[in-house]
């Protein structure tokens, strides 16, 4: 006998059976009974199972790889555990978890990937383990749960910023506009307050089930306001514009004809009788001078007074208020303010006795010599009647006040300077 093994020669020692433990004073294959769990017994040996591995019951031969989902980081281990909430073990063999990755909720133990995304108006920034919002947890224990660190702020997904809105499997709270895992810059038109998901009609609670969470929906833009893209609070029409309806991305400015002087006017008003409205986005309506006027059946600017009249004040709605001229003078331009006579100060005489001051601002002319003018006169075509004649500024009522003297003659329109011997 020796005690160098030579293998089938049984007069030296033989290597127990893989599985079995065998002691020294062994005298069987099986030793003193199967390889105890949270080992493993190659032929003639014993080792404890290395982390990353698990040996169940009795009798392992070799390590097994710990399954997805679990994980083991301590010698002789006869099962491995599961990866706590919050966190992944994807594939074999794990060490560690790893976080629960940003977008995503790891809300049960044991998971190889996620099994939930981050609900729609939320981001979710890693470790989450929960869908709602306002659960509550006990975050010391689930920390404590964990062989990595956990952050207790990010367990529950967080709503999105006002102005954005947030799909499904939201992992940030940056906006990236066309990056589905990031939150989306509101849709023109509309508004998004905090926690908007991508629908636009409000969900139904009583149809929500255990892993529902409410998100506010995307809101069309109220009458009189408008929303660029990536709006929170509806920007006013502004002065001179309006917004009608809902859902608008911009205002418009108002026409010719049309103001608004207040903002967050959801249509134009008419512009007022007496006033003109001339250019778009009109917000100050400009009133019509002196002369002028302007009815709501007129166009959109201010009219002359008409030939033969005048009028002195400012913002006349009809042309009613349009005066006639004295008797006496002409009125040969539209939109006379005044009725005075043009002249340059000197007084002239009318009808042989009284005196008229010519005024440089008069817009209006004396009656030629040898015409008649009436009230309201553009052009003189009466003449003098014959056997009379007329001065400067006749009327009617005067043109029989100079008979022809004797020596005479005065046939129809006879002038002052005019008469015939």
């Amino acid at each position: 006998t020796t005690d160098v093994p030579i293998l089938n020669n049984f007069t030296t020692p033989q290597p127990c059976f893989g599985g079995y433990l065998c002691e020294p004073g062994s005298s069987t294959p099986q030793g003193s009974g199967p390889c105890p769990s949270g080992h493993y017994c190659p032929p003639g040996q014993v080792v404890p199972c290395p982390p990353r591995t698990y040996c169940p019951n009795v009798g392992n031969v070799e390590p097994k790889p710990c399954e997805p989902g679990q994980y083991n980081q301590e010698y002789g281990q006869a099962n491995c555990k599961l990866c706590p909430r919050g966190t992944i073990c994807p594939g074999f063999a794990r060490l560690l978890p790893e976080k629960c990755p940003a977008g995503s909720v790891c809300d049960v133990d044991g998971l190889p990937i996620p099994n939930k995304r981050c609900p729609a108006g939320h981001f979710c920034l890693g470790n989450t383990v929960t869908r709602d919002p306002l659960a509550q947890l006990d975050e010391s224990s689930l920390q404590r749960s964990s062989p990595i660190e956990l952050v207790a702020s990010n367990f529950r997904p967080r709503p999105c910023l006002p102005a954005t809105y947030c799909m499904e499997g939201v992992a940030t709270n940056i906006t990236n506009k066309g990056v589905i895992t990031a939150p989306q810059p509101c849709k023109e038109g509309s508004l998004c307050e905090w926690g908007t998901g991508d629908t636009t009609t409000a969900p139904d609670r009583s149809l929500f089930g255990p892993d529902d969470v409410y998100s506010n929906p995307i809101t069309s833009c109220p009458p009189g306001t408008f929303c660029p893209e990536g709006t929170y609070i509806p920007v006013p029409a502004p002065r001179g514009s309006f917004a009608r309806g809902v859902g608008n991305a911009a205002a418009v400015y108002c026409l010719p004809g049309t103001y608004t002087h207040y903002e967050g006017f959801a249509s134009c008003l008419q512009c007022p009788s007496g006033y003109e409205c001339v250019n778009d986005g009109t917000f100050i309506p400009e009133i019509c001078d002196s002369g002028e006027y302007r009815s709501q059946a007129d166009s959109v600017t201010c009219r002359q007074c008409p030939l033969g009249t005048w009028n002195p004040f400012k913002g006349m709605t009809a042309r009613v208020y349009c005066i006639p001229c004295n008797p006496g003078t002409v009125c040969g331009i539209e939109g006379m303010s005044n009725n005075k006579p043009f002249g340059d100060n000197r007084e002239q005489k009318i009808n042989d006795h009284t005196l008229v001051e010519l005024q440089p601002l008069g817009q209006a002319t004396l009656c030629p010599e040898g015409y008649v003018c009436d009230a309201g006169t553009s052009v003189a075509t009466v003449k003098c009647p014959d056997k009379f004649y007329c001065g400067y500024g006749t009327t009617p009522e005067t043109q029989f006040n100079n008979p022809c003297p004797e020596g005479y003659y005065c046939p129809e329109g006879t002038s002052e300077s005019g008469r015939f011997q």
